[in-house]
C-alpha cells in the first residue's frame, strides 16, 4: 500500500493485477513523508533499483500492540 500525500492518492495493491510492479513504480515518485509498506522478500531486490524503502507504517508485534517503524 502507498499513501501519497503529495499527490493524493492511496494504492491498494492486489494479487495477480501487476500490483507488486505498480507499487514499486510508484514508490519511485514518493517522498519521505508518504506511506510505503513492506513487499515481500524476492522484491525488495528490485524495489531498491531506484525505489523508496517502506516507510512511515505502523506495525503491530504478535501482542498486538502497535508501533511506528
Amino acid at each position: 500500500m502507498i499513501i501519497s500525500h503529495k499527490y493524493k492518492f492511496i494504492f491498494l495493491k492486489t494479487i495477480r493485477t501487476a500490483g507488486t510492479s505498480v507499487e514499486i513504480y510508484l514508490s519511485r515518485f514518493c517522498g519521505d513523508n508518504e506511506v510505503i509498506t513492506p513487499i515481500s522478500w524476492e522484491d525488495k531486490a528490485i524495489r531498491k533499483l531506484p525505489g523508496k524503502k517502506p516507510q512511515n507504517y505502523l506495525d503491530f508485534d504478535a501482542q498486538g500492540n502497535k508501533y511506528k517503524k
